[in-house]
């Protein structure tokens, strides 16, 4: 059974770990508030310029199908329910 010196002690402790991911939070926060959302993804850019291109026959597409199968078929259930 437990006690309720023990319940207080397991109440501050799981405070005192709130009020530490808290900080960490607010620190997390001070460091991004500085940067922009542009800024936040230059980071893997700055090794040089990546093109992005690509070949469609190089595409992988053998689960388009299924996959719009699904969305359709998802989506006329929840019609259906209306």
């Amino acid at each position: 059974m437990e006690t309720a010196e023990q319940r207080e002690a397991a109440e501050r402790k799981e405070l005192e770990m709130l009020k530490v991911r808290n900080k960490a939070v607010q620190m997390k926060s001070k460091i991004l508030q500085g940067l922009s959302v542009k800024d936040r993804f230059k980071e893997g850019m700055q090794e040089g310029n990546v093109e992005k291109h690509w070949d469609q026959s190089e595409l992988n597409t053998s689960g388009e199908k299924p996959a719009k199968i699904s969305l359709v078929s998802n989506q006329m259930s929840k019609i259906s329910l209306l």
